[in-house]
């Protein structure tokens, strides 16, 4: 938990440490039973969630970002998840950018 300006922000960690993750192969092919987090991601940025888990709660962010709020339109347009922060301000996030989940 850390406090930005006047906010609390709070996360919560879930799934396996990054350490343990299951990586594709160099072919991007995740092994039998997983699925890849994102069809978006390359293989060096992708991490296979185990199939019966389910996707949820089990895939990290890979990019998050404060933005004004007129410039949400325009990350949610592309995918991103918005949600409020103040009066001016959105936190916008994605699990499909082309990076690793923010550890």
């Amino acid at each position: 938990m850390d406090r930005l300006g006047s906010k609390t922000i709070c996360g919560k960690a879930s799934g396996m440490p990054f350490r343990n993750a299951t990586r594709p192969n160099l072919s991007n092919q995740c092994p039998d039973g997983f699925s890849p987090c994102s069809a978006k991601t390359s293989t060096q940025n992708t991490i296979c969630y185990e199939t019966r888990f389910g996707k949820e709660g089990t895939c990290g962010i890979t990019d998050i970002q404060f933005v004004d709020k007129t410039r949400a339109a325009d990350y949610k347009a592309r995918g991103y998840s918005v949600v409020d922060y103040d009066a001016t301000t959105q936190i916008v996030f994605s699990k499909d950018t082309d990076s690793l989940p923010i550890t």
